[in-house]
């Protein structure tokens, strides 16, 4: 009996030391294999600021700032209304924009889409209504732009013939250079369209943002839109096909 009790015992002892040696071996492997995981995280690659023209006559020119104000966009948000200094700029705004909407695009590969569905308000032929799009890129890498309207189904063809879209690039000099004026459908079909001239880009991190220590690049476009000289309609209100920024990455960069 006591000799079985002995073995039995010697038995649990060479077991547990086997279960220990393996565990710590297991263990070791482990971190050996784990070191060279990679996390990816999600980050704020750019963040898009989207401001309406104040035009009292739209004539595709906003009104110009006084010179108080150069520089300064209004807040319709702050106050009762205020003109805020725009954080971060390659150029100094002279015409007056009014605040709208600001989103942080969050992406993979630096790349997102934002949908913005515009609003057109009172409606006159050969009216034009500006917007403009201000965009800070927070990445490293420079990102290509788009600018252009979805497929939409829901959209009213037969008065989307009236109206005509165009776009403008703003240099480093305040300059405005825009595209040709853009059809939207001849009133039988409309199929989604990308506005922008080809190659535009946003370069990567350039400048101090905020007068802080990170760096982006920073590019403003202008999306402008009219109702045709020669339209007959009379609309109060009017919503265009949805509108889609992208900000990408190229394939050589992606893969570099």
């Amino acid at each position: 009996m006591k000799k079985s009790k002995l073995i039995m015992s010697l038995i649990s002892v060479i077991f547990s030391i086997a279960l220990i040696t393996f565990m710590t071996y297991a263990w070791y492997i482990n971190i050996d294999t784990s070191k060279d995981m990679e996390f990816e995280i999600l980050q704020i690659q750019s963040l898009v600021s989207m401001y309406e023209g104040v035009d009292l006559n739209h004539n595709g020119l906003p009104d110009k700032l006084s010179n108080d104000n150069v520089g300064k966009y209004l807040n319709p948000n702050v106050g009762s209304g205020t003109y805020i200094s725009y954080a971060d700029k390659y150029y100094n705004e002279t015409y007056s924009f009014k605040y709208l909407d600001q989103r942080y695009a969050l992406a993979r590969d630096s790349e997102s889409n934002l949908l913005n569905k515009i609003e057109i308000l009172d409606l006159v032929p050969s009216k034009i209504f500006t917007y403009k799009f201000e965009i800070i890129n927070l990445s490293g890498s420079e990102n290509d732009v788009s600018f252009g309207f979805e497929n939409d189904t829901e959209v009213d063809k037969t008065k989307l013939k009236d109206f005509q879209v165009r776009c403008g690039i703003i240099s480093n000099t305040g300059g405005i250079d825009f595209t040709s004026w853009r059809d939207f459908s001849d009133g039988e079909s409309y199929k989604g369209f990308t506005i922008t001239p080809a190659n535009l880009k946003v370069e990567g991190k350039t400048a101090a943002y905020g007068g802080g220590t990170l760096e982006v690049g920073r590019l403003d476009v202008w999306l402008e839109v009219r109702q045709k000289s020669d339209s007959t309609l009379t609309l109060s209100q009017f919503n265009l096909p949805d509108f889609r920024l992208t900000l990408s990455l190229d394939t050589d960069q992606k893969s570099s």
